[in-house]
């Protein structure tokens, strides 16, 4: 097995792209890469039909792209539905790490099996709701958003209403550390035409399988729509 190969975006063109593959067919294939100094990790079918869209797997910044559940979500998106996913090692400040998501999106989009033609997909798991929100009113190709909910703090509001892609959030109603309201008015807040809210019982340690399932369908029913 190699070992992972670093990619510097100034030195080397993305399309060339050195992975280090760790997967085996039928399942997912893993590669590791790096973009600008940024270490992440690329999901991708073992049997590539042709290009496919790319799901951004967020997470609330400051934590290794192997953290428990990001693979298992990933694998979803790529077993169920052919697509690409794709996660890296974001800051924790949402600002830096808008960026580096940019940064890392121009990389992939440039590789040929992803489909550059389709929207890019965001499937944040807890506390990556800000930084989805934030890349979302940022960047023209995320083109749907799977999100928890969060406290509606003035400047989340604020880049909530900016928000036009269709996005769903995640509540669980019993979550002891989420304000319901306040999580409730940031989804009200959200400049969206299309817009879902997800409400289970139970806290964030119990999120029942339907709806990280449902969350996966949100995401693909916008990839995998007729493009024009």
């Amino acid at each position: 097995m190699r070992s992972p190969q670093t990619l510097r975006l100034d030195e080397t063109s993305a399309s060339t792209l050195p992975f280090a593959q760790t997967g085996t067919a039928p399942g997912p294939v893993e590669r590791a890469f790096s973009v600008d100094g940024i270490p992440g990790i690329l999901w991708s079918p073992a049997l590539a039909m042709g290009p496919a869209p790319l799901v951004l797997m967020g997470h609330a910044g400051g934590r290794h792209t192997r953290s428990p559940g990001l693979g298992a979500r990933a694998a979803e998106f790529v077993r169920t539905f052919g697509f690409h996913a794709a996660v890296i090692d974001a800051a924790e400040d949402p600002g830096r790490a808008v960026p580096e998501w940019q940064a890392a999106t121009e990389a992939l989009l440039a590789l040929p099996a992803i489909d550059a033609d389709r929207p890019v997909g965001y499937a944040g798991t807890a506390g990556a709701t800000e930084i989805g929100l934030r890349l979302a009113a940022a960047d023209a190709r995320i083109g749907v958003a799977a999100l928890w909910s969060a406290p509606a703090s003035d400047a989340l509001v604020a880049v909530a209403r900016r928000v036009r892609i269709p996005v769903q959030f995640l509540l669980p109603w019993d979550d002891p550390e989420i304000d319901r309201e306040s999580a409730i008015a940031l989804f009200g807040a959200l400049g969206s035409e299309v817009t879902s809210l997800h409400v289970f019982p139970g806290s964030g340690e119990t999120v029942p399988a339907s709806e990280t399932e449902d969350a996966a369908w949100f995401v693909a029913r916008r990839l995998l729509a007729p493009t024009i």
